[in-house]
């Protein structure tokens, strides 16, 4: 188990939007090992500290919401933005993804488990426990080996199945290598994706794909 990531998805009271941010990473002091990843799939961090953002428990249901991305639907809507799909960017040919509880950033000393930048530790740390930022991710570029990572506060859970495949098809849009734009001050509203309506598209779609799954997991 180990993670890195940084982009956020925050988001308004209902799960039909993600809200959020992709941090803003760039600079070459920024990049990591650059090494390829050897270990596709979903690999999960853990923390052990005692306040750990959710329990080890909670991984069943991050496997679900990312298993209620793979419709034909939501693959097509990624493709069509250009984007490579969550199937891809979990399976051998995107090279696997690192997911953990945000509250890794919490200790300066788990940077090197977490494989991220220390910058994009202390971004995470700043809105820690947020209610608004549900989620971050850090695109492979800036990932010791080259996988993205996603990072996910307590509130990522709070809208149960439903609302989580909204967060994660919002942090999969910023895996797939979408840079966030931070939002104006006075659009409060809207997330770091909301500058282009294509990736909210995305999500909807993937949310209305996703629905028969969540249903059969009542």
């Amino acid at each position: 188990v180990r993670g890195s990531g940084v982009g956020w998805a925050g988001g308004g009271g209902s799960v039909s939007g993600a809200g959020g941010h992709g941090l803003l990473l760039d600079g070459p002091e920024l990049l990591g090992g650059g090494g390829s990843a050897t270990a596709p799939g979903v690999e999960f961090l853990r923390d052990f500290s005692g306040n750990a953002s959710y329990s080890p428990s909670k991984e069943k249901m991050i496997f679900d919401a990312i298993l209620a991305l793979y419709t034909d639907d939501c693959v097509n809507a990624f493709k069509a933005a250009g984007l490579k799909d969550p199937f891809t960017l979990v399976t051998a040919k995107g090279g696997g993804i690192v997911i953990g509880p945000a509250s890794l950033a919490a200790n300066p000393s788990n940077v090197e488990l977490m494989g991220v930048p220390e910058r994009a530790r202390q971004e995470i740390f700043a809105a820690l426990g947020s209610s608004m930022a549900r989620a971050f991710t850090i695109r492979g570029q800036f990932t010791v080996d080259g996988r993205p990572r996603i990072f996910l506060n307590t509130s990522a859970f709070a809208n149960g199945l439903e609302g989580l495949i909204v967060v994660m098809a919002h942090e999969f849009i910023h895996a797939a290598g979408v840079r966030g734009v931070k939002p104006p001050w006075y659009k409060p509203w809207q997330d770091d994706l909301s500058f282009d309506s294509k990736y909210q598209k995305i999500i909807d779609t993937c949310r209305r794909a996703a629905q028969p799954f969540v249903d059969a997991r009542r």
